[in-house]
């Protein structure tokens, strides 16, 4: 043996006492599975393992001999010590050739046959190393644990990646998602490969970045990444590019598993700063749209925005327009089109556009880029949405009022994120006019009705929701509130969102440098979510509404715009009686807007993610309330007459 082998087991072995001496000890499989005949073994075959998840040895033999490092601990005249070094020199020289023996069980190994061997690769710092590989099935068991490793089996005997370890179930489907894999489907070997190398740099430039402050694992850390930057382009990247786009998104990173804390912005942009316009250029500003005007009222609302910020601000602002931005190459292709263009501002007019608008913003963070939503999960982002649940109060009002019954209906669309407020809003109205208002929910894209009671046949009145997602100008489909006797809609109030007042705000906003007053402060993200009191949204009432239910509407519509009534500032009780805000307080915007809980006034649930049709699925996945997103709970009651 060699002087060098000699020298390096000595280090080794000094490292090792010290080691030794903080009581870190290697970890014994047999001694973790108390009885290791109780589980079941899967032969797995020859592969290559990463070092770093070599964490002990399967039996008590070798105890003694290591620590939890594979740092050896006997004296260099010891057989142990001379088979460690001339498997040193036997590694420097040709490298070491035969596999060892590993079991492994949650994602960690455990050594059989190969301690002395791991020791000499851990020590000269290796990667990795081939191994005879035997898995060891843990029981099956309902803890996050135990469902999260059996996900990871079924992902990789699906697509055979077998290197990405998540500790959500439910985050083994997200990253399917973004990996663009179908089920069953595998990738060719030569992107396999060249992802599982990138993913090995993606590691270490995580590791780098990585504070205190930051508690997911890695791959975590690799779902946001790919949220924010998609897959295109990753293989390419060097460990230095990996890191500088971490750094632009620590703040999602820091706040991961929780989202990001709003800064809800609920004042006008340019209150204070409105005649401080300073002597600029033109800001030039581009609008996305996923449709044309022509097919869609969605787009005929924003594109009335942007032709009203036009005409007023002729001298301060430029507008262009992008069209059929459907998919998400589409919109990122458009974004990047309009950035060319020189747009410093561009507005993403639909939630359908989140995820392009949040890879953008974190690819081209000198340009300011909205997305019209109510989104929380990102800092990097800024998004704007209407504060629908003040209109559903009134419209909750009116129908309470004109039923001639204690029973209405509520047909929801889609539970997005800052939707259930609405639901909640309508039957706050409700019951403000008639304590014994009940509201029967039920969802036009579930698989089937929800509502099966027989109480149900005495619903007069149903609100009808679904505008804000149906894009099309021409649909079949309305909205709003309908007469179930004589079936038809009411036509007595009509909601009307002004998004030009926004787009001339916030556009003010960045001329007198007032937007940037707004900052970030830690893990928040900043949402301008306006109502009634901004002049972004309106109710107009119809002359067929009876007078004098006109004028309490039309009162309580003042006072809400004045911001003397917050309709969310009562007693509050959800479905299972739990006080969820207490009188005389207000909720949060916040609060509001992560509402996942329904009223106990409300008869129906929000139903499981896989109640819905999958084209639903799709879309509440990335827009849903975020414990839908999770796939975490089943809210609300099942049977309808539970809550007699």
């Amino acid at each position: 043996m060699s002087i060098e082998a000699a020298d390096a087991y000595a280090e080794a072995r000094k490292a090792g006492k010290k080691e030794e001496a903080e009581g870190k000890g290697l970890p014994v499989l047999d001694q973790i599975l108390q009885d290791p005949s109780e589980y079941a073994k899967e032969r797995i075959g020859i592969r290559e393992i990463p070092l770093e998840q070599i964490v002990g040895t399967k039996t008590e033999g070798r105890k003694g001999a290591m620590t939890g490092q594979f740092l050896p601990l006997l004296k260099e005249d010891s057989e142990f010590a001379n088979k460690w070094m001339r498997l040193y020199d036997a590694q420097i020289e040709e490298g070491l050739r035969d596999p060892i023996k590993v079991y492994e069980y949650y994602h960690q190994y455990y050594v059989e046959e190969g301690n002395k061997r791991v020791s000499v690769m851990k020590f000269l710092g290796g990667n990795s190393i081939m191994a005879d590989v035997t898995r060891i099935l843990p029981k099956k068991e309902k803890t996050q644990k135990s469902q999260a490793y059996y996900a990871y089996l079924d992902f990789i005997r699906e697509h055979h990646l077998n290197f990405i370890d998540l500790p959500k179930k439910e985050e083994y489907s997200q990253l399917e998602k973004l990996l663009s894999l179908g089920k069953e489907e595998r990738m060719n070997r030569e992107k396999e490969r060249q992802i599982k190398a990138e993913y090995e740099l993606f590691k270490k430039a995580f590791a780098q970045i990585k504070d205190e402050g930051m508690h997911l694992s890695v791959g975590e850390a690799f779902l946001l990444y790919l949220e924010t930057y998609g897959l295109e382009g990753f293989t390419e990247k060097s460990r230095l590019e990996l890191e500088k786009e971490l750094l632009r998104i620590q703040a999602d990173l820091r706040a991961f598993p929780k989202k990001l804390e709003a800064k809800i912005e609920t004042q006008p942009l340019d209150k204070e700063l409105k005649k401080r316009i300073l002597l600029k250029p033109k800001v030039n500003v581009g609008f996305i749209y996923v449709k044309d005007e022509m097919r869609s009222a969605w787009t005929k609302l924003h594109l009335e925005g942007q032709e009203y910020v036009k005409h007023l601000m002729p001298e301060e602002v430029y507008t262009k327009s992008y069209f059929d931005a459907n998919t998400l190459e589409e919109q990122i292709s458009q974004i990047e089109k309009a950035i060319e263009d020189g747009a410093q501002v561009v507005f993403t007019t639909s939630p359908i556009m989140l995820r392009a608008s949040i890879m953008m913003a974190a690819k081209y963070p000198k340009v300011q880029i909205l997305n019209c939503s109510l989104n929380t999960r990102t800092g990097h982002l800024r998004t704007y949405f209407a504060r629908n649940f003040e209109v559903q109060f009134l419209n909750g009002m009116i129908a309470g009022i004109l039923s001639e019954s204690d029973e209405l209906g509520y047909i929801a669309d889609y539970p997005f994120y800052g939707m259930i407020s609405n639901i909640n809003a309508f039957a706050l109205g409700a019951k403000m006019v008639n304590p014994r208002a009940r509201v029967f929910l039920d969802w036009s894209t579930a698989k089937q009705t929800l509502q099966t009671g027989h109480e149900i046949k005495n619903v007069d009145i149903t609100y009808i929701a679904g505008e804000e997602f149906n894009t099309e100008l021409n649909s079949p489909k309305m909205f709003g509130l309908y007469d179930l006797s004589k079936q038809r809609f009411m036509n007595l109030a009509t909601r009307k969102y002004y998004w030009g007042e926004f787009y001339k705000q916030l556009l003010t906003s960045i001329l007198n440098g007032s937007f940037r007053l707004i900052e970030r402060h830690g893990n928040e993200s900043i949402n301008y979510w306006w109502g009634l009191s901004n002049g972004m949204l309106d109710l107009y009432l119809k002359d067929s509404l009876p007078k004098q239910t006109r004028r309490l509407i039309e009162v309580m519509k003042e006072h809400m715009s004045e911001g003397g009534f917050n309709l969310f500032s009562t007693e509050m009780k959800d479905q299972k009686g739990r006080i969820r805000n207490h009188e005389n307080e207000s909720m949060s915007l916040q609060e509001i807007a992560d509402m996942d809980w329904l009223l106990e006034n409300v008869v129906g649930k929000i139903p499981k993610l896989s109640d819905f049709t999958e084209e639903a699925q799709e879309l509440i996945a990335q827009y849903g309330i975020y414990s839908l997103q999770e796939g975490s709970v089943d809210h609300g009651i099942e049977d309808p007459s539970d809550q007699r």
